[in-house]
């Protein structure tokens, strides 16, 4: 039961029994008696439905809310009574006592009810910026919403906007999905849904809301006014392609209006289907209609459209017909007369785009018609239209040096180096910058004296660049004059260099001693590292080492350079150091020059820098650096590489280390001889007889015929008191040794325990005699040095 407010003033005139405030001027039981007259009345003037008829009907929302509330206290359950008193509360702006009277009722329409309600308060807050009152509304909408099952297409489209208003993309993901319940729509509906679920990233469903009604009996300006609007719900999803597949589908294979049509070759084009796409620009247009009416039945947006679509399925053919039709049109217009050019020519007509190029400039010169004049001339090798290009390069523009260094080049490609020759020299009277391209031309063409001559003139006039001081040191070098080179490299040092370069071809650099081709780098960091290189390798083959020292050291020692020094270049500033420097400051340079350009050169040099200046740390940090890193890996197959160690391990006064090295030096090349010497030698030093014994018999065959051999072979039999071997070895050696005082005497001493005393004798006597008159040439030396 509602419970009942209490009225300002009282009623005149309560007739219901059970009402505290009837009147009490007729007696209860009269009062039933004329209560049950008038509803006997009411049943019999308005029985049932008139009854709720004439409250629906009545203009008095007062009399017909008195009644309604009576007859609600009477059939508390009757849902129909409580809408009826929901909706008179609602029309006279009580919506408490709406939703009161609705507490109860669970039902669509009561639903509805307070849709209306809360929708109506939360307009109204938000109107009057009452955030408490907008809050508690946008609580009930949602909670009202979330259980909403729309009837019809209004209501869902109603309640997803109000959705949309409230921010609640779940519910509105839910709803979205019951459109399905009421398709197919009608046109106009089915575009609005669309709209709708566009707005909320249901692309897919809008699409197919639309594809749904286009299969309906609608007019055929309608079915692809609804496929154009899929589509472009398709589009939004960013996948052009199913975009395209669907709509066609849709479409089918029938005729379609040309606007339909024009907007299909977007489609198509937009999906990357070309030849599709070409097919469908065939329905919008007839493309076989003669040039002239062919523009007229396009307009500028549609040829640019048809213009795209045959260059994109490859009709060059139809290309240069959308291109003739736009010039028919637009008799005027530089843009198609430049791309119909261009179509001419991947058509495989270069001849005729080239011709139309000639005609662009000569109706307005510009920098691309030439540009692509000169291309075409080039690669057709046209003297026409290169006598075309340089006559409208003349007629508006001045060239620079750059550009008539173009000109002579292209003179040269098409055969006339003299012509080249000619241009550069008329150049070169007002641009001296093309001195240098003119000397190398020069060159090229085998006028070496003219050649050098116009260097010497580019370098007396100060416009010799860095690369062109290399062609003409190279130039001097190819010409055998060795020390004009260095000086012009000298000369030449703190040019920097700004040219283009140019095809030129590759050059003659002298390295190691032999010529190699070499192309001219193309910047300032590779210029200076080559010129300074150039001048270096050219002071180490005059012997000038200090030179070479010092530019290579140019190099090595500017860190912009030094990733740019060539391997051997390194090499010898690494040799060049140790003998001006000492060992220890090559020690020094060493572990960076491995990192930089490791070699079993550069290994080997380090060790035999580690022989002059040996120290454990020194060859412990050789190890680790050289032979433990994955360059230094192949050298432990090097026979050189264990012989050079051996030297070092022997410095150390590591015998046992050496001779190992050897050893592993002759396993890997057993017929080494000057490892085998070595070896001999080492072990006569440690008086390691056995072993000693043991290789002279193994080694001593290859070795007999060697003088160095011979050496320590006599050596080795007088440390193992073979006499008459080292007599035997001695006889072969003294032909060789017979101006050797020492050697006389040693050999003295060994015919006389051979017993030879005559012949002992004889060697004393030729070693006393070279002792004499080696004192006498010191003596004399030493007189003359007091004079």
């Amino acid at each position: 039961m509602l419970e009942k407010t209490r009225p300002a003033t009282r009623d005149p005139l309560h007739i219901s029994p059970d009402d505290p405030q009837r009147s009490r001027l007729f007696p209860r039981g009269a009062l039933l008696g004329l209560g049950l007259l008038c509803a006997a009345t009411l049943a019999l003037v308005y029985p049932g439905q008139n009854l709720m008829r004439l409250l629906s009907t009545s203009a008095d929302d007062g009399l017909a809310i008195d009644y309604l509330r009576h007859l609600v206290d009477l059939r508390g359950g009757n849902i129909d009574l409580r809408l009826m008193l929901a909706q008179r509360y609602m029309h006279i702006g009580k919506s408490q006592q709406a939703l009161d009277t609705l507490r109860s009722v669970h039902t669509p329409q009561a639903d509805a009810l307070r849709l209306q309600i809360w929708k109506a308060r939360w307009f109204d807050a938000r109107a009057l910026g009452k955030t408490k009152e907008e809050a508690q509304a946008r609580q009930a909408l949602s909670a009202l919403l979330q259980r909403t099952q729309p009837a019809n297409f209004n209501e869902w489209r109603d309640t997803l906007m109000l959705l949309q208003g409230l921010d609640e993309p779940q519910a509105v993901q839910r709803l979205t999905g019951m459109l399905t319940r009421f398709l197919p729509l009608p046109p106009a509906a089915a575009l609005q849904a669309a709209r709708l679920l566009v707005g909320v990233h249901a692309e897919p469903l809008a699409a197919q809301v639309l594809f749904a009604t286009a299969k309906t009996r609608v007019t055929e300006a309608e079915r692809e006014q609804l496929i154009e609007q899929a589509a472009r719900a398709l589009l939004a999803l960013g996948d052009p392609t199913q975009a395209y597949r669907q709509t066609a589908a849709a479409l089918g294979k029938g005729a379609v209006a040309p606007q339909m049509a024009w907007f299909m070759v977007k489609l198509a084009l937009g999906a990357n289907q070309p030849a599709e796409a070409g097919d469908w620009l065939r329905k919008a247009v007839d493309l076989d209609l003669p040039a002239a009416a062919l523009g007229k039945a396009l307009t500028a947006a549609q040829r640019e459209l048809a213009w795209q679509v045959l260059l994109a399925g490859g009709d060059l053919r139809g290309a240069v017909h959308i291109g003739d039709a736009a010039l028919a049109q637009q008799p005027g217009s530089r843009t198609w007369a430049e791309r119909r050019a261009q179509v001419l020519e991947w058509s495989g007509q270069p001849d005729a785009a080239m011709q139309q190029w000639i005609a662009l400039l000569r109706a307005q010169f510009t920098r691309h018609a030439l540009d692509e004049l000169r291309r075409l001339a080039l690669a057709l090798h046209s003297s026409s239209g290169l006598d075309a290009y340089w006559e409208q390069r003349a007629a508006h523009t001045t060239l620079t040096t750059d550009e008539w260094l173009q000109y002579a080049q292209a003179l040269e490609v098409r055969g006339h180096p003299e012509k080249a020759v000619s241009i550069l020299r008329q150049a070169a009277v007002k641009q001296p910058e093309v001195l240098t391209s003119l000397a190398w031309l020069l060159g090229n063409m085998g006028e070496v004296d003219a050649s050098l001559a116009t260097y010497a003139e580019a370098l007396a006039r100060g416009t010799l660049s860095l690369r062109g001081s290399i062609d003409y040191a190279i130039a001097l070098l190819q010409n055998g004059q060795f020390e004009q080179a260095q000086q012009t490299l000298e000369q030449t040092q703190h040019l920097s260099d700004d040219t283009p370069c140019h095809n030129a071809p590759a050059a003659a650099v002298i390295t190691d001693g032999s010529a190699a081709a070499q192309t001219p780098p193309c910047n300032d960091v590779d210029l200076l590292a080559a010129h300074q290189g150039l001048l270096g390798d050219i002071a180490w083959d005059m012997g000038e080492q200090r030179s070479a020292q010092s530019a290579y050291g140019s190099i090595w020692n500017n860190p912009q350079l030094r990733d740019r020094i060539k391997p051997y270049q390194l090499q010898r500033f690494i040799m060049l150091t140790q003998k001006s420097q000492g060992d220890a400051a090559a020690l020094r340079l060493l572990p960076q020059a491995w990192a930089k350009a490791p070699s079993e050169a550069l290994a080997l040099l380090w060790l035999q820098s580690l022989v002059r200046q040996p120290s454990a740390q020194g060859i412990a940090e050789w190890e680790r650096v050289v032979l433990d890193s994955a360059a230094g890996a192949p050298l432990r197959q090097q026979p050189q590489m264990y012989a050079a160690r051996a030297q070092v391990w022997r410095a150390l006064g590591r015998t046992d280390r050496a001779l190992a090295d050897l050893h592993e030096a002759l396993r890997l090349s057993p017929g080494n001889t000057d490892n085998q010497i070595a070896l001999l030698w080492m072990l006569i030093d440690a008086n390691q007889l056995d072993a000693l014994r043991q290789d002279v018999a193994l080694y001593s065959r290859s070795l007999q015929g060697l003088p160095n051999g011979l050496d320590v072979l006599s050596a080795a039999a007088q440390t193992l008191g073979d006499n008459a071997a080292a007599v035997r070895y001695g006889q072969q050696l003294y032909p060789r040794k017979k101006t050797d005082a020492l050697w006389l005497l040693n050999y003295g001493d060994l015919l006389a325990q051979a017993g030879d005393s005559r012949r002992a004798q004889a060697a004393y006597n030729q070693s006393w005699a070279l002792l004499q008159k080696a004192a006498a040439r010191s003596l004399s030396d030493f007189g003359s040095s007091r004079l």
